[in-house]
């Protein structure tokens, strides 16, 4: 939140404006506002979004441009940091592997004990990367657009409502909106997304039709639901 209260104040600065004047577009108190603009205190995202929602047009537009910055990442160098963080990964995983060997033995002789080996999700490959058909990469990208909608945001400027400043998740997340695009991923890279999921109460020619409510799911749940068949609800 540091971050959009400083570039909340660039814009009171950048264009004059009272804090008597955005109080009365936006319906915040003025008191309220003063301490959210000193730090005292923060505005829930709902508050923040309808702040920046009663700007002039020319007010929003100089928060998005100053809050995402530029110079974002071309998919080139975004399949750089790709290979820069699988080869972190290959690398630990190398590290671990004895370990691993060594315990695998014993959970066997110890059933439901914390040595038991886990067993993997048929979503998840060898390396640990998460590999969706087509039909649920379709879900999840329509998912994201219509919790970008509901938050009355751009894909761009949800992604970084979602994660802040990150450029690399940026990009991770226009290659979600594009099912028909090899991209494979970790599970914990689509945890700053479950916040603002809306609860999908069914599907509907892989549209989601959504309840007043939240998901509340893990990611691991959000995976095995979007690959279900015959599904008649996504409430946990």
């Amino acid at each position: 939140m540091e971050r959009h209260r400083q570039t909340f104040n660039q814009v009171m600065s950048h264009f004059k404006y009272s804090a008597k004047r955005v109080s009365e577009w936006s319906g915040i108190e003025p008191t309220k506002l003063s301490k959210f603009r000193r730090g005292r205190r923060d505005l829930e995202a709902g508050e923040f979004l309808s702040l920046i929602g009663s700007l002039p047009h020319e007010a929003q537009k100089y928060f998005w441009e100053n809050f995402l910055g530029e110079d974002l990442p071309t998919v080139e160098e975004f399949a750089k940091l790709r290979v820069k963080k699988i080869l972190t990964e290959i690398a630990q995983e190398l590290t671990t592997e004895k370990v691993s060997n060594a315990t695998e033995n014993l959970g066997g002789m110890m059933p439901n004990s914390w040595w038991s080996p886990v067993p993997q999700d048929s979503f998840l490959n060898s390396g640990g990367f998460v590999n969706l058909s087509f039909k649920a990469r379709t879900r999840l990208a329509n998912w994201l657009k219509v919790a970008a909608q509901l938050q009355g945001l751009t894909p761009d400027q949800f992604a970084s409502l979602c994660r802040p400043g990150d450029r690399e998740f940026l990009a991770f997340y226009r290659n979600l909106l594009i099912p028909n695009q090899d991209l494979e991923f970790n599970l914990d890279e689509l945890i700053p997304f479950l916040p603002y999921l809306p609860e999908v109460a069914t599907w509907r020619s892989d549209s989601p039709v959504i309840t007043q409510g939240v998901y509340k799911g893990t990611v691991s749940d959000l995976i095995r639901l979007l690959e279900s068949d015959g599904l008649k609800s996504l409430s946990i």
